[in-house]
């Protein structure tokens, strides 16, 4: 494969090119002098009724969390004592 990176070197290699290119983009895009021509206006607010469903009422993450301990070794700390 052609642009299949051989060595380190090469890879560091153009990994500093394609961040050179990502702050030379950055930096011509930052000279940008576009306006805004359409005024901003903030979105209206939302009226909620409620809840339509009760949080976490048919979870079964607890169930499957502990079963998932359950299957794993305990970890062991060890002391001087």
């Amino acid at each position: 494969n052609v642009n299949k990176i051989k060595d380190f070197g090469e890879a560091a290699k153009r990994e500093l090119m394609m961040d050179r290119q990502t702050f030379e983009m950055a930096r011509r895009l930052s000279h940008d002098t576009m306006e805004e021509r359409v005024p901003w206006t903030p979105p209206r607010p939302l009226t909620l009724v409620g809840s339509l469903v009760i949080p976490g009422s048919s979870s079964r993450e607890k169930m499957i969390q502990r079963d998932r301990e359950m299957g794993i070794l305990q970890e062991i700390f060890l002391s001087k004592e």
